[in-house]
């Protein structure tokens, strides 16, 4: 039973205060790490909630634990941004190596409103994993927003948004280099080695694309146009259309969710890494001809402020995975050298060439 129902703390304030500034929240975030807030799950979000209430509303006292205030007219989690309660009360499921619990100074100093103090001990304690960082950030955004933070917490979150985003891109590099791989296995079964070989390139130039930046949409176009302008793909223009309506019969739900359970770093770019945006310019291109709109997206993502190297592997995962690999040889050979060039056109001009070259007939 949670205490906070039997001791004369107002439980409906507390469980509005949850149902407006956590649960949907919350469960977003479970669900994005690949867990169906069921309502079992959600019994067990609150249930976790109200445990950290208590944590953060109770302190020892001649050896008993009592609320700090009995009669509670506003909680800690009334005074605090809806995310900054999302991210505790999620550290606050995680397993016990990792569960806020074990961070006993951090909850005195949370119990006491200072998010200054609260920021640096999580992170001299906390792994120094993505998730840790992130929340870490949250927290010390808190601490920010009361004006609490000292020039100290400053640095240290300038530290961890540096590490967030060196952490972000190695995820988004290593998914889209085991997805890249995939596909290459699979279609080189089709249309020969060759395609294996070059997806083993873009895998190696990808992991080498760190702290570099992508071709801005004019260039990448140049570069792809000439591909598309080459004698083997002018012999089966006809055939761009058919290409486009197989692309059109792929589930582009069902692999954006999978997509984004296997990359994090995607996950974390949603409002701008679109795989169904993605999905629907690669018709377009295959359907029309034209490839403009598709360029653009693709650079809208890193005008959007999403790394450089993370747009790329983005785009080369996606790309990979909208590959019809039930369509006839011809038809995947066709497709899979655009899509190839795509991909190649906002790494280098050289290193596009020397891709076409490994796999145009």
């Amino acid at each position: 039973m949670v205490k906070s129902q039997t001791i004369g703390v107002p439980f409906t304030k507390v469980f509005d205060e949850y149902r407006n500034k956590v649960e949907n929240q919350l469960a977003g975030v479970l669900k994005k790490n690949g867990i169906v807030p069921t309502l079992k799950i959600r019994q067990e979000m609150f249930s976790k909630y109200m445990n950290l209430f208590d944590m953060l509303n109770r302190k020892v006292v001649n050896g008993k634990e009592v609320y700090i205030d009995k009669h509670i007219k506003s909680s800690i989690f009334s005074k605090i941004n809806s995310k900054t309660s999302v991210v505790l009360t999620y550290l606050n499921t995680l397993d016990s190596a990792r569960n806020i619990k074990n961070y006993p100074e951090m909850i005195d100093a949370l119990r006491k409103n200072d998010f200054n103090r609260a920021s640096k001990i999580f992170y001299k304690m906390m792994p120094k994993d993505l998730e840790s960082y992130l929340a870490l950030d949250t927290i010390t955004d808190e601490a920010i927003a009361k004006r609490q933070a000292d020039e100290e917490l400053k640095k240290i979150q300038s530290k961890a948004k540096e590490e967030i985003i060196k952490l972000q891109i190695n995820e988004a590099i290593k998914t889209a280099s085991e997805i890249i791989s995939d596909i290459g296995d699979k279609t080189s079964k089709v249309i020969g080695d060759k395609y294996k070989v070059a997806s083993d390139k873009i895998i190696n130039e990808l992991n080498g694309f760190k702290g570099k930046k992508i071709k801005n949409s004019s260039d990448a176009l140049k570069i792809l146009e000439k591909t598309i302008n080459n004698p083997y793909l002018k012999v089966h223009k006809k055939d761009l259309p058919a290409i486009s309506q197989a692309i059109k019969f792929i589930d582009g739900k069902k692999l954006s969710e999978n997509l984004y359970k296997l990359g994090g770093s995607f996950k974390l770019a949603d409002n701008f890494l679109k795989f169904e945006k993605i999905k629907t310019k690669v018709e377009e291109g295959f359907e029309t001809g034209n490839w403009r709109p598709l360029v653009l997206e693709i650079e809208a993502m890193a005008l959007a402020g999403v790394a450089s190297p993370i747009v790329l592997a983005f785009t080369s995962a996606s790309l990979s995975l909208l590959l019809p690999v039930t369509i006839s040889v011809t038809l995947l050979s066709v497709s899979a050298i655009i899509l190839t060039a795509v991909i190649t056109s906002y790494i280098d001009a050289d290193f596009a060439a020397a891709i076409n070259k490994e796999i145009i007939p």
